[in-house]
């Protein structure tokens, strides 16, 4: 473009003025170059550190605006995602200056984030695809591909549970057949053919007679019998539950996406203002008002404009901001979405009821914590009614130990789960039976351990001998029931003080006052009486 070396030649000149600190004389060759090329943004910035340097605020601010308008097309494009269109930008202006090396910079970033949102996108259609057995979710509404999300993250974490528990029947199996083989061994042996014999304790022997070795094996062998023989049951468990959250999600995406995605959510592009404040000590503050996070960098971008060729601790960017995540500056407050909820995680105690000091694992990691706000609500994905959320801020909550994803959010431990990972919400600084409740269709049952006999006469067997956990107990909380798809509440089937049998490992436990209790779902209950 004819006149762009001349603009050049005038920047030089202005440089060396400003090196000089002759400000007026550097202010009038910058001038001089804007008036040759308006467009590029250097000679603004440079103008706009000179009046810094006089101390003229005002002038400075209004020459870091006009940087700012020099560039932020291209800015703008990349922050909407719209990288195809900064690219063109780009390009543009290095048709003009194509050994720019601001716009080479530029360009290579803008190459970079839009392969790395090709291989994100992509990754994304390759995982669903495969999870839902290539159910079409292009045209499903964003909060449905959220939930699809967690229904998948559920499974990984139930098939993680899956792979542990067939190592430990491994293990078990292993045991038990080693005692076997050696009290075969102990029995084969001719009488009087030893003296001594040793036991195994830890990482040591122990001198035992021979009566005391073989009660040892055999108790080893019906404990490892009975852990194989639960875990058995568990494993059995937990491929249902597999098997059924893979159907909930094929099912999730096939009737979503035959839907008219009259809820859809747009999002709408991001809307920048940033102002300047004047101070006195040469200190500029940015002051923006921004719908999202990512435009938090171009803020940065507006200040440092007015910081060129000039020395380091002169002028500063400030952005203002009011908390931290994952030790990174956030804007705001950190605020759930859908049917989240944020927890702020209890401590974790690090000394029994006795005053015993725990150390390393032994310290008791709790699954509770106090409620610091909570999402809008899941909506149907049928008939578009909110479901209410039934925690609100304040309240204590007890969860499952698997459930939520731990941050680290205003120098703490907080956990971000979903109001059905909450198994009892309570009141108040301590969890007790009087302060505790139960949601959704959710039961808390006071289980029993033994044998008992009903008033009609009817025996339930104890559960351990079966080699399973607990599955019967008496009703002590009844929550309030589901919400169905025209939003009213069905009722629950099961009263205070019934008993109940459940499904083997379907409860989750709970300990309140030092009582072992289970809350199951109303689906996972076979019988009551």
């Amino acid at each position: 473009m004819p006149g762009i070396p001349e603009a050049e030649a005038k920047k030089d000149l202005g440089n060396k003025a400003f090196a000089a600190k002759d400000y007026d004389e550097a202010i009038k060759y910058y001038t001089a170059a804007i008036s040759i090329d308006s467009k590029n943004c250097v000679y603004y910035s440079n103008r706009s550190a000179c009046h810094g340097g006089k101390g003229d605020w005002e002038k400075a601010a209004n020459d870091a605006k006009e940087c700012i308008k020099a560039t932020i097309a291209s800015q703008c494009s990349i922050r909407t995602n719209q990288f195809d269109a900064a690219l063109a930008t780009v390009k543009q202006g290095m048709a003009v200056d194509s050994n720019n090396s601001q716009l080479q910079k530029q360009m290579r970033q803008i190459k970079a984030k839009r392969d790395n949102q090709r291989r994100v996108q992509n990754a994304t259609k390759t995982a669903t695809s495969a999870a839902t057995d290539n159910a079409p979710i292009r045209s499903l509404d964003p909060s449905v591909i959220k939930e699809v999300q967690d229904l998948q993250a559920q499974y990984r974490t139930t098939a993680k549970e899956f792979r542990d528990v067939q190592g430990k029947i491994r293990r078990a199996q292993l045991a038990k057949r080693t005692s076997e083989l050696t009290k075969n061994q102990l029995e084969e042996l001719p009488d009087g053919s030893y003296s001594k014999l040793y036991r195994p304790v830890g990482k040591m022997f122990m001198l035992a007679s021979e009566s005391e070795i073989t009660t040892h094996l055999d108790e080893t062998i019906e404990k490892e019998g009975k852990n194989e023989t639960s875990l058995s049951s568990k494993m059995e468990y937990l491929e249902k539950m597999m098997k059924s959250q893979q159907q909930n999600i094929q099912e999730l995406t096939k009737s979503a996406s035959d839907l008219l995605t009259t809820h859809q959510k747009k999002t709408c592009p991001a809307m920048i203002q940033i102002s300047y404040r004047v101070k006195t000590s040469r200190h500029y503050t940015v002051n923006h008002t921004d719908v999202r996070r990512s435009s938090i960098s171009m803020a940065e971008r507006a200040a440092q404009s007015c910081n060129a060729f000039v020395a380091p601790g002169n002028a500063r960017a400030d952005v203002r901001l009011d908390a931290k995540l994952e030790g990174r500056d956030i804007d705001g407050v950190l605020t759930p979405t859908n049917n989240f909820v944020l927890i702020k995680v209890a401590d974790i105690q690090e000394e029994t009821e006795g005053g015993i000091l725990l150390t390393g694992s032994a310290k008791i990691k709790k699954t509770e914590g106090s409620v610091v706000s909570v999402g809008p609500g899941k909506t149907h994905q049928e008939s578009g009614l909110l479901f209410p959320m039934p925690v609100v801020a304040g309240e204590g909550v007890v969860y499952g130990k698997y459930d939520g994803t731990e941050i680290d959010y205003e120098s703490g431990k907080h956990t971000l789960i979903q109001d059905t990972d909450i198994l009892v919400k309570f009141t108040g600084d301590e969890l007790t039976l009087e302060s505790a409740d139960v949601c959704s269709d959710n039961v808390l049952v006071k289980v029993d351990a033994s044998e008992e006999e009903t008033a009609s006469g009817l025996v339930i067997a104890a559960t351990a001998k079966k080699g399973s956990k607990p599955s019967t107990g008496q009703v002590v909380k009844v929550g309030p029931g589901r919400m169905a798809s025209n939003g009213e509440i069905m009722t629950v089937d099961i009263a205070v003080d019934d008993y109940v049998k459940f499904r083997d490992f379907a409860g989750n436990e709970v300990q309140i006052s030092g009582e072992e209790y289970a809350v199951v779902r109303m689906t996972d209950i076979l019988a009551k009486f």
